[in-house]
Order: structure tokens, then C-alpha cells, then sequence
């Protein structure tokens, strides 16, 4: 806190602010006054971490392909299973 305090006090140094008189009719002081007309921040992360965060969206999306691939042929495997109970139930009932 003590830092942000001096940081305050350096700034206004340095800006060469100076405090108005404090009279009965002027308002309060603000503590701090900051002006601002473009703020950027950059996050930067570290290189391992993206690298891995990378390598697990990878896998997932493997593992995706790799179930999407036995499901359909599961699905494939039932379906034609259930195509051949139907017919043979549908011949049996017209003999």
C-alpha cells in the first residue's frame, strides 16, 4: 500500500501537480486522479504451457475421431443386423 502511495506522490511530482487551496466552498479532493486515453495490457504465457495446452487439444480431438469411428461402425454393425431380423421376420410371416 505504502508503494502505491509514493507511486501517487512521485506522479504528482512529477506532472508538477499542485494542490489547490482547501476553502469552505471548494469540494472535496479526490484521492486519485487518473486520466487515461489508451491502456494495453499484454499477457504473455509461458511456452511449455501453450505447447501442452496444444498437445491436449490435439489428443482430444484424436480420441473425438478415434470414437466417432468405432460408434459408426458399431451403429453400421447393429443396423444391418436389425435389417436382417426384420426381413427375415417380415418373409416368415408372409410363407
Amino acid at each position: 500500500m505504502f508503494q502505491v502511495v509514493n507511486t501517487i506522490k512521485w506522479l504528482k511530482l512529477v506532472m508538477g501537480m499542485k494542490s489547490k487551496p482547501f476553502t469552505a466552498d471548494s469540494p472535496l479532493p479526490s484521492d486519485v486522479w487518473l486520466k487515461v486515453d489508451n491502456f494495453s495490457l499484454t499477457v504473455f504465457d509461458d511456452p511449455f504451457e501453450v505447447k501442452l495446452g496444444d498437445n491436449y487439444a490435439v489428443s482430444i480431438i484424436i480420441n473425438q475421431a478415434v470414437d466417432i469411428d468405432s460408434r459408426t461402425a458399431q451403429l453400421a454393425l447393429t443396423f444391418g443386423y436389425l435389417c436382417q431380423l426384420c426381413s427375415s421376420l417380415c418373409v416368415g410371416d408372409r410363407g
